[in-house]
């Protein structure tokens, strides 16, 4: 998450103008899709195994 931010200049995460808004909503949704989709696969995994 954070290295593709860094990748870009070591300051850009610390000044907020530097940011833009247009990039931020759909990387947020991946992060979140990703997230979503970890927890899923960790719970059906945690109920195979505990059968």
């Amino acid at each position: 998450m954070d290295h593709v931010q860094y990748r870009e200049s070591p300051f850009s995460a610390r000044k907020p103008g530097h940011i833009k808004p247009a990039r931020q909503p759909p990387f947020k949704e991946g992060t979140m899709e990703l997230l979503i989709g970890f927890v899923a696969t960790l719970f059906i995994s945690l109920l195979i195994f505990r059968k």
